[in-house]
């Protein structure tokens, strides 16, 4: 659903049940707000995790469901290391959130291959490296991800890598003008940007903004209506 229906939905919502105005720039902060508490729920709560058991209720690659709603920020490149084996993807860190897997391509016997690269602690890119029987390749190289970059090791060749990973939800934006009375709103759909989340998401995100705009509005039964709503998922 488009971010012009999805404002004209919260605000039916609002009018129903308090008469302090909210702006669009109010909705759109609430909604990116509750669009990120959904991805968060989606990737896995690490709130959820247990001693010894670091399992969310709902995780990505759980069900097919939870990866259809991720899909959308589902996103690969390609990177060529530089002859030390590191990777700078300083480009890609302001929509960067979770890695998903790392390969590398090479060609054997003339034919093109790719292998999939285990991402290790620093303890544990230490054992590998120093290991007589389980050490690092040129073909089947270990990783270790910095804040901007990422290393692979034997850190002495040059390697093409697919880097694939989850992409941060971009800002929704209702864009408009404003007539010349001062009052009257045209929604500018050529500068706004829509939810990316599915059609599946649309009510819990949408309860989640309500939720979060009646506290800022102190409106109470709007508070505890979308709470209910959240927590049934309906």
């Amino acid at each position: 659903m488009g971010i012009e229906d999805t404002h004209k939905m919260i605000l039916f919502m609002l009018d129903k049940t308090q008469l302090e105005y909210v702006s669009h720039e109010r909705i759109d902060d609430a909604l990116h707000m509750a669009q990120m508490q959904r991805f968060m729920e989606l990737w896995g709560n690490m709130r959820e995790y247990q001693p010894g058991r670091p399992i969310p209720r709902v995780a990505y690659g759980m069900t097919q469901s939870v990866d259809d709603e991720l899909k959308k920020f589902k996103t690969t490149e390609t990177y060529t290391t530089a002859a030390d084996g590191l990777v700078n993807f300083s480009s890609l860190t302001q929509s960067y959130a979770h890695l998903l897997g790392l390969r590398i391509v090479y060609t054997e016997d003339n034919v093109e291959r790719q292998s999939g690269v285990k991402v290790l602690s620093e303890a544990q890119i230490a054992q590998r490296i120093n290991s007589q029987i389980v050490a690092p390749t040129d073909n089947d190289p270990v990783a270790l991800i910095g804040n901007t970059s990422i290393q692979l090791f034997p850190d002495n060749k040059v390697h093409e890598v697919i880097v694939s990973y989850l992409r941060l939800p971009a800002k929704p934006k209702y864009a408009y003008s404003v007539g010349s009375d001062g009052r009257t709103i045209t929604f500018d759909s050529a500068n706004s940007v829509d939810l990316e989340f599915p059609d599946t998401s649309y009510n819990d995100i949408v309860m989640k903004t309500l939720n979060l705009l009646s506290v800022n509005t102190k409106d109470a039964f709007l508070n505890q209506y979308s709470q209910l709503k959240t927590q049934t998922g309906v």
